[in-house]
């Protein structure tokens, strides 16, 4: 098992200079750009959206924009639970809006962490591109 970081990094607001207000975050995993064209073999992770501390995931969403050429099916969670969204999401059809994957599960980050994608099919997935979205709200104290 290896870890893939593909965060792009940035917070979510600035302690004290506004009210905490939910919003959309995104990441984009490229499967033929992973492990430098290798691919994701089961059970990477590939870390997608960073989350700061002290931040309410309200939901995560999950896109295939475009299709993997073989079965893969990859699992949503974050460093502590590696299913914590979604499990066994399958990645090998594109799928609109009406065919989106997406988990209501709201988690309280105490600490920082990152949202992630494991590959959980057992091949190695070289092909595909999934966007992930995450609607979260940092929860910062007023100054």
């Amino acid at each position: 098992m290896a870890t893939y970081d593909l965060t792009l990094g940035g917070s979510l607001a600035t302690p004290g200079t506004q009210p905490p207000a939910a919003v959309w975050i995104e990441g984009v995993v490229d499967f033929s750009k992973v492990n430098s064209g290798a691919g994701a073999a089961q059970n990477d992770v590939v870390q997608v959206v960073n989350i700061p501390a002290n931040t309410f995931v309200l939901g995560v969403v999950v896109f295939v924009t475009k299709a993997s050429t073989n079965a893969g099916t990859v699992n949503v969670g974050d460093g502590v639970a590696a299913t914590r969204y979604l499990t066994g999401t399958a990645i090998n059809a594109v799928s609109d809006a009406a065919g989106t994957t997406y988990a209501t599960t709201n988690f309280f980050y105490t600490n920082a962490d990152t949202i992630d994608i494991v590959q959980s099919a057992v091949l190695t997935v070289t092909t595909g591109v999934v966007k992930v979205m995450v609607l979260a709200a940092h929860a910062v104290p007023s100054v």
